[in-house]
């Protein structure tokens, strides 16, 4: 009897496991980008694209967080308003925007974050 209790523990064990790995494989599948379009004297848009590079579906929050630096202080910060739950499947991509008017001249980081994966864009106004 305390062979087969051992079995079965160590059977759940690996299951637990092998499960976890497949989580944690999903969510590395995410993989992110920014595009900054900043036209001089007009508004600053920052388009950002999260691909599912995965072989399964990740279900993630709609929504995403930025921060906006400035010569290496936080400028400003936000987030766009969450929508709902999202599968994304093998290959799809989740693509959003947020505008900044009439930044001042100076050296721009962007970070945008979604669903713990971030995303990372430098720019610069004159």
């Amino acid at each position: 009897m305390r062979i087969l209790t051992t079995m079965l523990v160590l059977a759940f064990s690996v299951l637990l496991v092998v499960s976890g790995c497949s989580e944690s494989d999903a969510a590395a599948g995410l993989q992110g980008s920014v595009k900054v379009d900043d036209a001089k004297g007009q508004d600053t848009k920052v388009t950002y694209v999260f691909v599912n590079r995965s072989k399964e579906t990740i279900t993630v929050v709609g929504g995403a967080r930025y921060t906006l630096e400035r010569d290496h202080e936080t400028y400003k910060a936000g987030s766009v308003p969450v929508k709902d739950y999202i599968d994304l499947h093998p290959g799809e991509i989740y693509s959003d925007s947020v505008t900044f008017a009439d930044l001042p001249a100076g050296s721009y980081t962007i970070t945008v974050e979604w669903d713990n994966i971030k995303a990372v864009a430098e720019f610069s106004r004159n």
